[in-house]
């Protein structure tokens, strides 16, 4: 009575008869056959708490509902660091303009694209690029070591990298592809951003990998996991539905965009036209 109530002791008898009934129906049952749970539980499971179902957009993309957002509210800030911001038109232009390029340089649907970049604008400019071109971005952290930036870049397959100047050496040190410098507009005569900055016409689907985030490797080799856009704006709705964001709202962006967590604080306030602070 000490460690166990009566409800537990109840249930656990429950679960020995129902185990003990099986064998007597069927005295040659094998013990991986044997059910614990009563059928009365399994229906509590399955059909109450197991009922999780909930409609949300499945056909959409990030890059799809933020675009919708851009137009519904160009002139709202969307995104502040420090004492420059951009509106959504603004992040919206500069984006397609910069997914131009990137889709002349050959990015097309789950084509994993990195980024090497600090907590900027550029980085976020970057991300919305990339997805819009119809890639997958994958964020690297600047503080790595060359060796798990070189790894990173050279498992996921990754032709291109995203930097800002002061990294650019590092990013060119470690990779074989090509480097496009998000802060220097003017690369071998060519200035990165594309004159046009309207929508472009999108390649990737619901079902195609909008990111892969690398595990931090500590039982083995680092192992990138790609998540589709169906699954993000699977997570990120739900989260709406249960904690509610309105346009007054402001997000902070805290979180190392090579850490999960970080995904929603990137693309949850675009989807209800608040804005991100990045810290």
């Amino acid at each position: 009575a000490n460690v166990y109530d009566r409800s537990t002791i109840e249930r656990m008898q429950g679960h020995v008869l129902h185990v003990i009934e099986q064998i007597i129906d069927n005295p040659h049952i094998r013990v991986n056959e044997l059910e614990l749970v009563t059928p009365e539980e399994r229906a509590q499971i399955v059909q109450v708490w197991g009922d999780t179902a909930a409609a949300y957009p499945q056909d959409q993309t990030l890059s799809a509902l933020f675009e919708q957002q851009a137009a519904n509210t160009p002139d709202q800030v969307a995104v502040l660091c420090g004492a420059v911001s951009l509106t959504y038109a603004e992040l919206n232009e500069r984006a397609n303009r910069l997914a131009r390029t990137l889709r002349a340089e050959g990015v097309e649907p789950d084509q994993p694209v990195g980024i090497l970049a600090h907590r900027s604008l550029d980085m976020i400019v970057g991300i919305y690029a990339i997805l819009k071109a119809g890639g997958a971005y994958v964020p690297i952290d600047p503080e790595y070591p060359a060796d798990r930036i070189r790894f990173m870049l050279e498992d996921s397959g990754a032709k291109l990298v995203l930097t800002q100047l002061h990294l650019a050496e590092q990013a060119s040190l470690s990779f074989d592809g090509q480097v496009l410098v998000l802060d220097r507009h003017e690369q071998a005569g060519q200035d990165i951003y594309h004159e046009d900055g309207s929508n472009l016409e999108p390649l990737a689907g619901p079902h195609h990998v909008a990111y892969v985030i690398y595990t931090s490797g500590s039982t083995g080799k680092p192992k990138g996991v790609m998540v589709e856009h169906h699954s993000v704006l699977n997570r990120i709705l739900w989260m709406h539905d249960r904690y509610g964001l309105s346009a007054e709202d402001t997000i902070l962006q805290k979180t190392a965009f090579t850490f999960d967590v970080s995904v929603w604080e990137l693309f949850w306030w675009s989807m209800v036209g608040s804005k991100v602070s990045l810290l």
